[in-house]
């Protein structure tokens, strides 16, 4: 099984794009906590998230899934997660992801094929967010590939140009 990794962004992370968050206001910043919430409480009305833990240790460690018991609730808790953890523990079974979080309103996102993230894509349209290639398995920049992907599906805003 191939897995690539995708980030989904507001574009800082382009080289020396960090001025922006530098010269950036509270009302910016707070709009963009705003659009990274709301995103991630959508996705999970696009599908409800599974949580996955690791139990036991050494050679008898396996893996454990289990499912959020207030359903309404789950995307506030789930949104409310990106300012907590990197790392939730969450996966998005039919759009096979995997999400993790890092600083500068940044979502990290491991995934099996991008036809099934579609829903996902057009979610980040809507919130005006971007879609970064970082590198997927075996270290290969993916970047045509989803770019090609995305301008098929209209979705071409998605991918940062460069200036």
């Amino acid at each position: 099984m191939k897995i690539v990794q995708k980030q989904i962004t507001h574009g800082l992370y382009e080289t020396d794009s960090f001025y922006i968050i530098d010269e950036a206001t509270n009302e910016q910043k707070q709009e963009w906590d705003k659009r990274i919430k709301i995103f991630l409480s959508k996705l999970c009305d696009i599908e409800e998230p599974i949580r996955y833990k690791y139990v036991g240790r050494n050679t008898k460690r396996r893996l454990q899934f289990s499912r959020y018991l207030e359903s309404p609730k789950v995307g506030e808790y789930f949104s409310n997660l990106f300012e907590q953890v990197y790392y939730p523990n969450i996966v998005f079974y039919e759009l096979g992801i995997e999400l993790w979080f890092q600083d500068n309103w940044t979502i990290h996102f491991k995934y099996k094929k991008q036809e099934d993230c579609l829903n996902m894509f057009n979610l980040a349209a809507e919130l005006n967010l971007f879609v970064l290639p970082v590198y997927s398995a075996d270290h290969l920049n993916k970047y045509s590939v989803l770019s090609k992907y995305l301008s098929k599906q209209n979705l071409n805003k998605l991918l940062k140009q460069d200036s």
